[in-house]
């Protein structure tokens, strides 16, 4: 009985994680998202670019809530500012993208791997020097639904200008991740969390100094 109760539990929590990326490849598919533009987000408010050809890494959970697949990749970065030079949103991605599986124990697999879309469909792609197939890990805003939240700014020790938000649709939790940056006008560096302990749909990365998601500025 123990074990039928276990698969049953496994069963049910694969279908709840395909419910998640279902609702999150729509997001990425927005209005606001990804429309594969060079031209503006939105009339209004100053824009920030911000990308890297050295690596930046994050991780994603196994259903059993461990570390199942190490995403590196070279981080991009287009913050929309308001005229007091706040962030009001962003959009996130890396490219040339690399997914590693971890070792798991025994029993445990990979819940997902980071989904996947063409270069041509991210705004500023040229601007940021994309091609080929990248992941975009943030998009922009969509007041049409909760997937993503207000930013929250601010200014760290270092005197640098700092935002978080929280992001993501996990079931009956809502938002699963929660993520930081530090900016400047040379260079961006930051990290995400996962909030949800339940399903751990949420990516993840180190929290140190080192500040493992990062980019520099492109002009």
């Amino acid at each position: 009985m123990g074990h039928c109760h276990s698969a049953w539990a496994r069963v049910t929590a694969t279908a709840l994680l395909l419910l998640v990326l279902l609702v999150a490849c729509g997001k990425s598919d927005g209005p606001t998202s990804t429309k594969g533009s060079d031209q503006p987000a939105s009339s209004d408010g100053a824009f920030a670019f911000y990308a890297d050809t050295s690596a930046s890494t994050f991780y994603l959970f196994s259903l059993d809530c461990h570390r199942g697949v190490r995403v590196t990749g070279r981080l991009f970065v287009v913050l929309k500012k308001d005229a007091a030079g706040g962030v009001i949103d962003c959009e996130i991605g890396m490219s040339a993208v690399t997914q590693t599986p971890l070792s798991l124990p025994p029993g445990d697999q990979i819940a997902f791997w980071e989904p996947m879309l063409p270069a041509t469909n991210i705004d500023y792609r040229e601007r940021l020097g994309l091609s080929g197939n990248v992941a975009l890990l943030s998009s922009w805003s969509n007041p049409y639904d909760h997937f993503k939240s207000a930013m929250t700014n601010g200014t760290n020790a270092q005197g640098q200008k700092t935002f978080n938000f929280r992001q993501g649709n996990s079931p009956g939790i809502g938002y699963n991740e929660y993520w930081a940056f530090a900016h400047g006008t040379a260079s961006i560096g930051g990290y995400v969390m996962n909030t949800d302990k339940t399903y751990c749909l949420g990516r993840d990365s180190d929290t140190g100094g080192d500040m493992p998601l990062h980019a520099k500025v492109k002009n």
